[in-house]
This record gives C-alpha cells, structure tokens and sequence, in this order.
C-alpha cells in the first residue's frame, strides 16, 4: 500500500513540473530579433550601471514591505500557466484553463512567443543576474540555485507579464489602464526580489510589444483573439 501511495505522489510531482509549454503562433522567421533591436546591457564599468545598482540597493530596501510581498508573490506566479493569477483582478475576470479556455490558450501561445523571443537575446548577451554577481541573498531563496545558471537581460518573467497585460487589454480595453500598472508592478518585483537589474526589466517591455505588434499579423492569432473576446463577452456581459 505504501509503495503504490509512493508511486502516485511522484506520478503526481511528475505532472506538476512537467507542464508543456503551449505552441508558439510565430515561426522562427517571423520572431523579432530581440539581439538586434535592443541595446546591450550596461557592463559594471559603464556609467549606465550605476542606476541599475541603485535600484538593486532600493530593492533590497523594499523586501520587508508590502511590495516586497507582492514581488514574492509574484515571483512564483510568473510561468505561462498561473502568470493570471497576478493580472486576474485587473483584468476583471478569474482566468483558468477550465472556466475561461479560449482567453487561457490565448494567452500561453502568446507567452510562448515572446519567451522565444526573450531567450535568444538572453542566451546572445549572458548578463549575469545580480544576487549572484553581488553573491547575496535574493528574496526567493528556493529558487536561487535554479536561476543561478540563467541569465538576467532581459528579464522573462517580467516579458511575460508584459505579454499577458497586452493580450488581456485587447480583450478588455476598458482595463488597459489597471493592467498596465499592475504590468509595472509585476516587472518592478523583479528588481525588489533581486533577480533582475532595472535595465532588464525595461528591456522587457520592448520584448513584449515587439512580439505584441508581429502578431498582429498572424491570422491564428486574430482568430483565437477574437475567440477570447467572444468568450469574455458571454462571461461577463461586456
């Protein structure tokens, strides 16, 4: 009985860190080349680092706030299956797989592409995150050794939130404005938690709407959005 118990939980483990990442819309070809469009990162010896490393001491001044919770928070809610958890209030509606599928799948194969498109940049520049370049503590600390061997610019976690305000504003005009401060507020934490210099976060907005406007060009998008917006309307009325 034991062993069988044991053997569901680690079915179960299996299935919750084996999540597929959903299918892209864009191909290869059409991905924007975030190595070409975006500056390089400030390397410790330029002038432009001295805001990045201020604004990793005033992060580290925000850990034991309110913000300081909400970045944590946010921190483990950033992947492309529970990112809703963190712009569901401003959007106006509780995203899920089962309640809302058209909004759900719209959102993931639109996380999708922008990640691709953050990765190659990530991969060509190798910027080294800061709690590791500064070898402190971060305010995630089980993640630590995870990230340690990933890179820092420009931060996917915060072109995912990007990516997801732009979707769901397309969805809800009328809580761009929410969306888009609680868009800030996701990239922002990445900073307070210690992941991500200011530069990387502010790398990501590019990231997110140069992805947002190549995919206003692809037909299967337009089709799933306009499914999403269909769906939002029998949800709520709107």
């Amino acid at each position: 009985m034991r062993v069988r118990l044991a053997l569901v939980m680690a079915l179960v483990a299996l299935s919750l860190t084996s999540v597929a990442q959903p299918p892209r819309f864009l191909s290869d070809e059409e991905l924007p080349d975030a190595v070409v469009f975006l500056p390089n990162p400030p390397s410790v010896d330029d002038r432009l680092f001295f805001n990045d490393w201020t604004q990793y001491q005033w992060g580290k001044t925000e850990r034991e706030t309110e913000a300081g919770k909400l970045a944590y928070f946010d921190a483990k809610h950033g992947s492309w299956f529970n990112i809703h958890e963190s712009f569901n209030e401003a959007f106006g509606l509780k995203v899920t797989a089962e309640g809302t599928p058209a909004i759900y799948a719209l959102c993931g194969r639109a996380i999708s592409d922008a990640h691709a498109v953050n990765r190659r940049a990530k991969n060509y520049h190798r910027r080294i995150r800061p709690y590791v370049q500064f070898n402190e503590p971060s305010l995630v600390p089980e993640s630590e050794e995870e990230e340690r061997t990933d890179f820092s610019y420009p931060s996917g976690h915060s072109s995912r939130g990007w990516i997801t305000a732009l979707v769901l504003a397309e969805i809800n005009p009328a809580a761009t404005t929410q969306l888009f401060k609680r868009a800030m507020t996701f990239a922002q934490g990445r900073v307070i938690v210690g992941y991500h210099y200011q530069s990387d976060v502010e790398a990501s907005r590019l990231v997110a709407m140069a992805t947002f406007v190549a995919l206003q060009s692809d037909p299967e998008f337009i089709t799933a959005l306009d499914e999403a917006r269909k769906e939002f309307k029998r949800l709520t009325g709107k």
